[in-house]
């Protein structure tokens, strides 16, 4: 089994473009939520677009 991981860090519509292209090919993808993004952007566009399969609060997941 091949394992891999990316972060993106990107602004608006090209990097939900490219998150989507990931998630069409096989790959996990999640998007930052709302709530504890400081710039929702990008994974606003991704939600909108359908290419986040997760949304991830991520103060709450690096707290633990």
């Amino acid at each position: 089994m091949l394992e891999s991981s990316a972060e993106i860090e990107v602004v608006g519509k090209d990097g939900a473009r490219g998150l989507l292209k990931m998630s069409q090919t096989g790959a996990l993808t999640i998007a930052q939520d709302e709530a504890t993004s400081v710039v929702f952007g990008m994974p606003q566009e991704a939600i909108k677009l359908g290419a986040a399969q997760q949304k991830k609060n991520y103060v709450h997941q690096l707290s633990k």
